[in-house]
């Protein structure tokens, strides 16, 4: 053979070779932006709004680094798995220095330490989402649109909204599509390898969230599929291609024990007799890890969350996802005879469809709860696009062009809206604007008063914090909790009148209901400070404003909204309860920063 012949003969290779570099290059670089998307303003709103339930993990971390910061507080880590908590307990925490030497800003970032930490574990992990996605997409599509499938995760809105959260649903969410694409491997190749895999992936996704177990039936149906394949090996004499059958035994045993070693390891308040949590049955309420499930509201209602959440954070997606599923079903159809044997789909809608029916039928559903579709939405939106682009080819060059063209402002759109997300993120947020408001405005002795829930990023003073203890003595205020464990003279004379209106408890709230006008004259505060809530969201606090207002005047209104509407909607963490207004994705292509609406009076 000529040396001519030789190198045609390996230039296919070779251009292949080529070509797969350039894919696994535009996978790192789509990571790296996602890392980027990720990071930046991961520390938004701390530690003055902290996300509610971020306390879980908090919890845990403090209770696996022994901090005697815990004393007290009931117990509640049972809520989460500990994954999350086991690496973030490992992050760095700043040193001892004194505190008369920190500036409030460093104060703050101290304060933060722990919250940041566990958003940069929950971020790092939902990285990984990427790379699943492109490895899950490629087996549907050429490597080009996998890519752009994984783009497409990386920039979505509702994933990154998610993804810089003290909450474990976006790693888990990693973790259950690598269990997921596991599963395929394990059909594809068998082997102890892919069983560990595949076992290893769904015991992290275990580890995670309880929801994690939703992996279990893809890997199940993916060991089926390969004793199907066992079975038609042996009918047609091919002996040598058959996995054996011990092997395939034992390897779903080693997966199944590698996932209770996660719940032994993970879940160790079920095994704490002294701290164990609730799991059994009331009535029709089933109680697991501290989650109340009335079985009774499991009336299908929870899908209309599912689909609303899917399709106000990421509009662009959703669209190119209901033209991939047209498209797949119009494909499935066709190919019906010869479905049986895609075990592919199986291995996916096995997960998919189970998991999406059980969240769609409970009531309580939150947004989040739909965050581990995202991917195979993303996938399917994906395949959406290529096969438009396919067929927009076949007519033509124009058509071919403008099909191009309209993928591109698509991808562009949607890249964007995940950068004001972060940008709003990354700016200071409406309690900083009236930190510093009032840093300027308000004269150090008077007295402020605070509605509960805002605890302005601002130093108390002795007094007033010694006051406040008994209102705001919970793992929910990591800032004032940080405060209460300086002393006199680190705080001296740099601490502000702050005092949290005497709300906390509902025989507080009904007593001032009761008399809202009396309520504020018998406040001493010569300035109030208020979050603005609608009535139909929470009615109490929303006559509180109007009984504030009718004694004082509005000196200062800031909003996140770049142009303040009147909607009256906070952009912060737990959107489930809001009335349905702006989309989230229209909202943050016009949002200024981050935070509730938040007015200041001076009272008369």
């Amino acid at each position: 053979m000529s040396s001519a012949e030789s190198a045609l003969r390996m230039e296919p290779d070779s251009l292949a070779s080529r070509t797969r570099r350039i894919h696994l290059a535009a996978l790192c670089l789509i990571v790296i932006a996602g890392l980027c998307l990720r990071m930046t303003g991961i520390g938004f709103l701390l530690p003055q709004l902290p996300e509610p339930d971020g306390v879980v993990i908090d919890q845990q971390v403090h209770r696996m680094r022994a901090d005697d910061r815990l004393e007290g507080p009931p117990f509640i880590a049972a809520f989460y798995p500990t994954l999350v908590a086991h690496v973030a307990a490992l992050m760095p925490q700043p040193g001892a220095l004194p505190a008369t030497t920190l500036t409030v800003e460093q104060h703050l970032q101290r304060a933060s330490s722990y919250r940041t930490n566990i958003r940069i574990v929950v971020a790092l992990m939902s990285l990984l989402a990427v790379v699943g996605t492109w490895w899950l997409a490629r087996r549907f599509m050429p490597d080009a649109w996998a890519s752009i499938a994984a783009l497409l995760l990386a920039t979505s809105v509702f994933h990154v909204w998610f993804s810089q959260e003290a909450r474990p649903h976006a790693a888990e969410t990693s973790f259950a599509l690598l269990a997921v694409v596991a599963s395929l491997r394990l059909r594809e190749r068998g082997g102890w390898s892919a069983y560990a895999i595949a076992g290893f992936a769904a015991a992290l996704a275990v580890g995670c969230l309880q929801n994690g177990l939703a992996v279990l039936p893809a890997l199940l149906v993916a060991v089926v599929l390969r004793l199907r394949a066992r079975r038609r090996a042996l009918r047609s004499g091919a002996t040598g291609t058959a996995e054996p059958l011990r092997r395939i035994v034992l390897g779903s045993v080693l997966a199944l024990v590698l996932v209770g070693a996660a719940v032994r390891l993970f879940y160790p308040f079920v095994f704490d007799a002294p701290k164990r949590a609730g799991i059994g049955t009331q009535g029709s309420t089933f109680e697991l890890s501290g989650h109340r499930i009335d079985l009774s509201m499991f009336n299908g209602r929870g899908f209309a969350t599912v689909l609303r959440s899917l399709w106000e954070y990421d509009p662009l997606i959703a669209s190119a996802c209901m033209l991939g599923a047209l498209v797949a079903f119009v494909t499935m159809w066709r190919a019906r005879k010869t479905l049986w044997n895609r075990d592919e789909i199986w291995i996916v809608l096995a997960f998919v469809v189970p998991y999406a029916i059980a969240i769609g039928l409970y009531q309580r559903t939150y947004q989040r709860f739909a965050l581990p579709l995202v991917p195979f939405e993303c996938a399917l939106a994906a395949y959406g696009l290529w096969r438009a682009a396919s067929a927009a080819k076949n007519a033509g060059r124009v058509v071919h062009a403008s099909a191009i063209a309209a993928i591109t402002v698509l991808l562009a759109v949607q890249s964007f809206a995940a950068f004001e997300l972060v940008r709003a993120r990354s700016r200071p947020d409406t309690l900083t604007s009236a930190a510093r408001w009032i840093e300027s405005t308000v004269p150090r002795d008077d007295e402020i008063a605070m509605i509960p829930g805002i605890d302005l990023p601002l130093l108390q003073s002795v007094a007033a914090r010694n006051a406040n203890f008994p209102l705001m003595n919970d793992l929910s205020y990591p800032w004032f909790d940080y405060q209460w464990r300086l002393s006199e003279r680190e705080i001296a004379d740099r601490g502000w009148n702050l005092h949290s209106l005497p709300l906390v408890t509902q025989g507080m709230r009904d007593a001032a209901r009761n008399d809202l006008d009396g309520f504020v004259r018998a406040r001493a505060a010569k300035w109030i400070v208020l979050e603005v809530y609608t009535p139909d969201r929470r009615p109490f606090p929303a006559a509180l404003r109007a009984a504030v207002a009718a004694r004082g005047e509005l000196v200062a209104r800031i909003s996140p909204d770049a142009k303040d509407t009147g909607e009256n909607l906070p952009i912060v963490y737990q959107d489930d309860e809001f009335p349905y207004t702006t989309p989230w994705f229209e909202r943050i292509l016009r949002a200024r920063c981050v935070g509730p609406v938040i007015e200041i009076y001076r009272m008369r």
